[in-house]
């Protein structure tokens, strides 16, 4: 991930998501309403973000982009927080009898 990127995830934590958006980290996420968001930018995030939401790429808007980069970030967000449970669960010794594999041959 590049300097841009990292900088833009950083701008992005400390947006505050509106009470009309529901959000389960166990659960898909349901948004009840559409909203808007205004963000300040660098010149050079503006830029960067302009030149990915470009006709060349596969992002329409700038909108679309962030929406986007969203998206991804929530996903990520449900790996590390499934991970930080598995390893939670290994700290207090809370083990199942079956193996990976026992599980995966029930299916």
């Amino acid at each position: 991930m590049g300097y841009l990127d990292r900088a833009f995830w950083q701008i992005l934590i400390f947006i505050v998501i509106s009470d009309k958006v529901m959000i389960g980290f166990f659960a898909d996420i349901k948004i009840t309403m559409s909203s808007s968001l205004n963000v300040q930018l660098t010149d050079e995030l503006r830029r960067y973000i302009d030149m990915r939401a470009s006709d060349n790429d596969v992002y329409a808007t700038p909108s679309e982009y962030i929406r986007d980069l969203v998206r991804r970030d929530m996903e990520d967000w449900k790996i590390v927080s499934d991970i930080s449970q598995g390893l939670r669960e290994i700290k207090n010794q809370e083990f199942v009898s079956e193996s990976i594999l026992d599980i995966l041959q029930e299916d």
